[in-house]
């Protein structure tokens, strides 16, 4: 599985740049790097089921 792949799953179940960077043997910094660079979800990527949806926190 790429990277870009694992954050994507990871984000919304809310495993941080540690746990991933334990599970997959890619170092912190890149995974912190990679984050700050993918695409932020929009509502419409959401809604079109392009990225899954995270838990409102309130």
């Amino acid at each position: 599985m790429s990277l870009r792949k694992a954050l994507r799953l990871a984000q919304p179940a809310g495993i941080g740049p540690t746990e991933v960077a334990e599970h997959t043997g890619y170092a912190r910094s890149t995974i912190a790097k990679t984050l700050r660079n993918m695409p932020h979800a929009t509502s419409g990527n959401r809604a079109a089921g392009l990225v899954p949806a995270q838990a409102e926190r309130g």
